[in-house]
């Protein structure tokens, strides 16, 4: 009987994020399905000194800004409650401390902005701790640094990431500009492969939507609006692609607060919905807005004409590769006026779009069969 090899897969905590957690039950999928037994790991962002003393300067500047309280681990656990029931039902994760303690033999870093210094401490997402582990496979798969720059890196993260690299079996990165980064900083050869989401096909995603049957909001419009930083601005595009498609417009996420009172108050108000109900969001919708990128991912999965406004705050570089990589630049736009009759009513070549998906997808699973089995 042939042993299965043990794979551990490290990525970004898991429970708000509807991208980040369906990008690491994909990952994971895909693994498996490889024969391999198969666990995830989530390094918190927040562990180095640097990282902490931002969060205490937002901390302050939110106090000054306001008197509201911020609201407390636990309030955190009730607002993402039906987000970690998916991450305990489908992903199968482990404590940090495992991937110290247990000897793998294989390691994958990946995805979603795991390499962006500003979130994460670099070392951890190098793989430091397994520099010991000789004789395991270490590989990255379409790992991203957010931008198409180092310059969140000190001079120190440079030099010991670009160390801890040159230990690695294979590095896949999520973006064009990563490949060039990876070989300029860092003196190694990288690959660019598509997002882990986009692995598994369309009918697997549509299983996970029918198997959840405690969701029964049923929205009134068919213009999904998926904007993570709401301004002025992403409202008056929605507004003009809502006049312009004749679409009626339907949210998503719940109102914001840091207030312990409000959320206590009223805490459904303020829970995130399922991650299926995000799924059929897109599943339902004939039009989509959106400023995430796994939004953008998503419209595309389901072949759904989308604009998606740039959002330079959480990393530009990562639209432009995904949207240039399917001949869909066309959709990016950063203010109201770029949105017009002509983009919102042209047709996309979805054969061709969904061509490129499937030779992408190929290219990305070899990667990570012929890494993992040597």
């Amino acid at each position: 009987m042939k042993i299965r090899k043990r794979v551990a897969i490290i990525t970004l905590p898991l429970g708000e994020n509807y991208g980040g957690i369906l990008q690491a039950y994909s990952l994971q999928k895909i693994v498996h399905n490889l024969g391999m037994n198969v666990v995830t790991a989530s390094i918190p962002k927040q562990n180095s000194l640097k990282l902490l003393a931002n969060r205490v300067i937002k901390t302050v500047l939110h106090i000054v800004k306001s008197s509201v309280s911020n609201m407390t681990s636990k309030d955190i656990l009730i607002k993402t409650e039906k987000t970690r029931q998916f991450v305990n039902k489908y992903i199968k994760t482990i404590d940090k401390k495992h991937l110290h303690n247990d000897d793998f033999d294989a390691y994958i870093v990946g995805s979603d902005q795991v390499w962006r210094a500003k979130y994460v401490n670099i070392s951890d997402y190098m793989l430091n701790f397994a520099t010991a582990k000789t004789g395991a496979v270490k590989i990255s798969y379409a790992a991203s640094f957010g931008k198409d720059d180092l310059n969140e890196y000190g001079n120190s993260d440079i030099k010991e990431s670009s160390r801890l690299a040159k230990n690695f079996d294979g590095i896949s990165v999520r973006e064009r500009s990563g490949v060039k980064l990876a070989e300029k900083h860092w003196g190694v050869k990288a690959l660019h492969h598509i997002d882990p989401t986009m692995l598994i096909p369309k009918k697997q995603y549509n299983n996970l939507i029918k198997s959840n049957q405690g969701d029964t909001y049923k929205p009134e419009g068919k213009l999904f609006v998926y904007i993570l930083d709401k301004s002025s601005e992403k409202e008056n595009i929605v507004e003009k692609t809502s006049q312009l498609s004749g679409l009626k417009s339907f949210g998503f996420m719940p109102p914001s607060t840091n207030s312990k009172r409000a959320f206590r108050n009223n805490p459904e108000k303020y829970k995130l919905p399922s991650v299926e109900q995000w799924l059929r969001s897109f599943r339902d919708a004939d039009f989509v807005v959106t400023d995430s990128f796994h939004g953008c991912v998503f419209s595309i999965i389901y072949n759904k004409p989308f604009i998606a406004i740039g959002n330079k705050s959480r990393g530009l570089s990562r639209f432009t590769s995904l949207l240039e990589l399917f001949g869909l630049e066309s959709r990016l736009v950063g203010s109201q006026s770029e949105v017009n009759e002509h983009l919102v009513g042209s047709n996309i070549d979805w054969r061709k779009v969904n061509s490129v998906l499937k030779n992408e997808q190929q290219r990305s699973r070899k990667y990570l069969e012929e890494n993992l089995n040597a």
